[in-house]
């Protein structure tokens, strides 16, 4: 049974429009959410995005996308479980969440994504109605070194994006999004920090594209457990963030009886030569 949801385009709202003189037709037109015309801005998984784009997940005119589970397993190194999953959820939005629906569905609607359960608040925002230059920016200016985004500056940038758009549904659901990015896309350095390029980041968010070099990890190496075991690494930098506040905090105000409170020449207080003499006379020769 094939369930495919977007290909009666003739809406309610449409059907009010239909009541309207013409010329009032022409003034208020159907908004482009309800018109049922299917472009890549209507996909909001990047994922997703630069699988369509490149052409290896099959999509038609009305949007309706047939093959996920072969292409979360070639290009995402899904596991079966994994896959099964994220193709039921995906089939439920376009089948009103009918679990026995959506299990003889072959297909899902990629428009029905937005908005869905599987949308959040507190995501990259870079792909909301388009492509957003502006949030783009945004992301790559938490960059530490300017060329790479690691697992602690994609924590920091998301904790900014909570700042707009609080709640712990979007932060976790967020979380997940931003820790396979890395997992999937990203590397691992000689030190152990893991991270996506600047380059590689702009290349799937804004050319949808698969980054040059790049190939797919292992097969059944996204699972259920590296899945759970990348999105706590990522909650992880939480630590290193609030270490490095203290660190940042201490040098800012010294705390009582250290040295650089104690010597005056340290702290920039007036002094008196003597009496600095005296306190580093041991460094003296």
């Amino acid at each position: 049974m094939n369930i495919q949801t977007r290909l009666n385009t003739y809406t309610p709202a449409a059907h009010a429009m239909d009541s309207l003189p013409r010329t009032e037709q022409e003034q208020k037109p159907v908004p482009p959410s309800e018109d049922g015309k299917f472009t890549i801005d209507d996909i909001i998984c990047p994922f997703q995005r630069v699988a369509y784009n490149e052409g290896v997940l099959k999509v038609d005119e009305n949007g309706n996308a047939t093959n996920l589970p072969e292409v979360l397993k070639e290009y995402a190194g899904a596991g079966w479980g994994l896959t099964k999953v994220a193709n039921h959820a995906a089939k439920r939005l376009s089948t009103d969440g009918s679990h026995w629906q959506a299990l003889w569905a072959d297909s899902y609607n990629l428009q029905d994504l937005e908005g869905s359960s599987l949308d959040h608040k507190a995501d990259t925002q870079i792909l909301r109605g388009g492509f957003n230059q502006e949030r783009l920016d945004k992301a790559l200016s938490f960059s530490s070194d300017g060329e790479r985004l690691t697992l602690e500056d994609l924590r920091r940038f998301q904790k900014s994006n909570l700042e707009e758009e609080p709640g712990r549904h979007g932060e976790i659901f967020g979380a997940a999004e931003l820790a396979l990015l890395v997992k999937v896309f990203g590397r691992t350095d000689g030190t152990g920090t893991k991270f996506i390029s600047n380059k590689d980041f702009t290349t799937i968010f804004k050319d949808n594209k698969w980054p040059e070099g790049w190939e797919p990890p292992k097969a059944g190496s996204t699972n259920f457990l590296t899945v759970a075991q990348s999105v706590n690494e990522y909650f992880s930098m939480d630590d290193k963030i609030g270490e490095a506040k203290e660190a940042v905090a201490s040098e800012a105000a010294p705390a009582k009886g250290s040295a650089k409170q104690a010597c005056p020449f340290l702290s920039g207080q007036p002094f008196d030569l003597a009496e600095a003499a005296k306190q580093h006379s041991d460094r003296l020769e």
